[in-house]
């Protein structure tokens, strides 16, 4: 029968051990820490990127995508919508320049139940 106090089954870890254990552990706290860092790091530099596009875009249907489309008003939908439709068409003109095989019509953009 064990005496009280001791675990069945575990054994003692010698001191070696322990700090081999203790080494390993804080050299991957540091890896991580070092990871996340770089992760806050990549996501400062993602952000400060989308501002200083959203600050030179001011004035230009490029500033729409920075926008819900419930905060623009009509006019400026159907602007950010013509732009669409001419970016696209720009897109299937040179798909089907570079295919030189038969152009398939180009996917028309779904306009709101009243047509424009």
């Amino acid at each position: 029968m064990p005496k009280k106090g001791s675990r069945s089954g575990v054994r003692k870890i010698n001191d070696e051990e322990k700090k081999a254990r203790i080494a390993f552990l804080q050299s991957e706290v540091s890896r991580l820490e070092r990871k996340v860092a770089m992760q806050e790091e990549r996501a400062r530099r993602n952000i400060q990127q989308l501002k200083d596009l959203e600050e030179q875009s001011k004035g230009t249907v490029a500033s729409y995508l920075f926008c819900k489309e419930e905060d623009l008003n009509l006019e400026e939908l159907l602007e950010l919508y013509q732009e669409l439709k001419r970016v696209q068409k720009e897109i299937t003109d040179r798909l089907s320049s570079e295919s030189k095989g038969p152009s398939m019509p180009p996917q028309q953009l779904p306009l709101s139940p009243m047509q424009y």
